[in-house]
């Protein structure tokens, strides 16, 4: 399901997804690992999720996404 709505502005954008999952409680860890294809994904994707609310999902937090890319790597 997450993969589905990052896919709905992002397919093709990414070539690692990895959602860690809590057995236990039978949900997500509450992250993912993302590796985007080229950094020129990294912005736009950035920009589409960090601190929005994920309607689908039914949470009332908003999303912080991070990147872990240092500006030296990011070719603009």
């Amino acid at each position: 399901m997450l993969l589905a709505s990052i896919d709905e502005k992002h397919k093709g954008t990414m070539t690692f997804f990895y959602l860690p999952i809590d057995f236990k409680n039978k949900c997500n860890v509450g992250y993912a690992f993302i590796n985007m294809l080229s950094a020129s994904h990294i912005i736009p994707f950035y920009d589409t999720f960090n601190g929005k609310k994920w309607e689908k999902f039914n949470m009332k937090k908003l999303l912080p996404w991070h990147m872990h890319e240092s500006k030296e790597r990011l070719h603009w």
